[in-house]
């Protein structure tokens, strides 16, 4: 019995110990741009039931101003399926921080649902570019 045990232990941990197979990376090779925005504004349309993968970002804006990212459904995400909040709140501060840029080519873990679009508000005029993968 005590063989048996000591076996089956021994198979244990060899399949705790197993590598677990690393995930592909996802790299960004598109990007959207919408600028002057204010109200809610779909900067990338849902595409054939796909999620958007995204990689980084690049926010302006003259003024203080808070920028929110949702997804949604119908124009200008119009049924926002989002929780409050999702993603990202960057507030830019004329005085201090106007720019904020937040890009790399690979995916780190920001991602719409399937079907969706992704949308941005702003409390003031801002300027958005987003770079993304669709799949």
């Amino acid at each position: 019995m005590k063989r048996l045990l000591l076996s089956l232990c021994s198979g244990c941990f060899l399949l705790l110990a197993a590598p677990v197979p690393a995930k592909a990376q996802l790299y960004c090779n598109q990007q959207a741009s919408v600028g002057g925005f204010t109200s809610t504004t779909t900067v990338i349309p849902q595409s054939d039931n796909q999620s958007i993968f995204i990689c980084g970002w690049v926010i302006s804006g003259n003024g203080n101003l808070t920028v929110t990212f949702q997804y949604g459904t119908g124009a200008n995400c119009a049924t926002i399926t989002s929780p409050v909040p999702w993603g990202p709140i960057i507030i830019l501060n004329s005085s201090s921080l106007s720019t904020l840029v937040e890009a790399t080519a690979i995916f780190r873990g920001l991602a719409t649902p399937p079907g969706t679009s992704l949308c941005m508000t702003a409390t003031a005029a801002a300027n958005a570019t987003v770079y993304y993968v669709q799949q």
